[in-house]
């Protein structure tokens, strides 16, 4: 999807909404990092608080993952296990997000409880790219 068609249909409300209801939280608990051209790049961030923590589908998709050496998620953390959540609710439909995605990934970091840390943690590293948990979907596209 060209990214100029991304923005006319409303794209990054329309991610944030669809992903927030997949995963059972409200839609602030969810921040768009970047949407880069090349397809549709969109780097995300999910705040794990209580409220996330709370909700049944982030409890069952942060259950490490198995230790299957078929599957492409990362098995020694939880974040394997939303990784391949996230991935098999694309490929059953499930989890729509109005195009095709491509490529996806997630990866968790250390979690940091309020905007005022977030804006703390990134003055201090240019590497900080995740509040707790985030990922990277790729869009199908021209």
């Amino acid at each position: 999807m060209p990214i100029s068609d991304f923005y006319a249909t409303d794209g990054p409300t329309l991610f944030i909404d669809r992903m927030a209801a997949f995963l059972g939280i409200p839609n602030d608990k969810m921040r768009i990092v970047s949407i880069v051209e090349g397809s549709v790049i969109i780097d995300y961030e999910i705040t794990m608080d209580e409220t996330t923590k709370a909700s049944p589908v982030v409890a069952s998709l942060s259950t490490p993952a198995s230790t299957d050496s078929s599957s492409t998620a990362t098995s020694s953390s939880s974040c394997g296990g939303v990784s391949s959540g996230i991935a098999a609710a694309l490929a059953s439909g499930a989890l729509n997000l109005g195009g095709t995605v491509s490529d996806m990934s997630y990866s968790c970091s250390k979690v940091i409880e309020s905007d005022a840390a977030y804006t703390a943690t990134v003055a201090e590293s240019t590497n900080s790219s995740s509040s707790a948990g985030g990922g990277t979907l790729i869009a199908g596209g021209v």
